[in-house]
């Protein structure tokens, strides 16, 4: 009766939201807890040609998205890296999918680093071994400017890293 209860229950719940658990457990407590996972909402393609006022991305499904740089209200949209069409991007979008929040120039990027992960447009180094979301201050071809939970770091020209505090 107990097994047919588990089968019934797990075919029941088959239109919620994908969870993922995770156990607890001491000598004296055993608990699972539930735990949503946050959806990714980063495009990734390469840049179609774009004026000063528009962004296009090519997404990697074959989806043109064109948004304006800028939304209604004056709140400019994040380019971090050249806005070179044919190079690879990741981006996230505002109001309604109409307005560009952030893109990351990611063939400029991993002239520096191929050790990031993207999450909701965050740049993520080291993602497996010592995660630390930064902020970019400057990204080129030769220069990468980020500040981190360790502070201020400069890669330039693929040739290491200094740390500025």
């Amino acid at each position: 009766m107990g097994f047919a209860f588990v089968v019934l229950f797990m075919f029941s719940c088959k239109n919620t939201p994908v969870k993922k658990a995770v156990t607890a457990s001491n000598d004296t407590l055993s608990a699972t807890v539930a735990v949503t996972e946050e959806k990714d909402s980063t495009l990734y393609g390469v840049a179609g040609d774009f004026g000063m006022s528009t962004f296009c991305l090519i997404t990697d499904e074959g989806d043109t998205v064109l948004v304006t740089r800028s939304s209604e209200d004056g709140t400019d949209g994040i380019i971090d890296g050249d806005a070179q069409p044919g190079d690879r991007f990741c981006m996230t979008v505002r109001d309604g999918g109409e307005v560009l929040a952030h893109a990351i120039n990611l063939t400029q990027l991993e002239r520096h680093t191929r050790n990031y992960k993207i999450s909701n447009g965050r740049l993520i180094l080291h993602p497996e071994a010592n995660p630390d979301t930064v902020v970019i201050d400057k990204l080129d071809a030769t220069t990468f400017v980020y500040d981190g939970r360790k502070g201020m770091a400069k890669h330039v020209n693929a040739d290491g890293m200094k740390v500025y505090k």
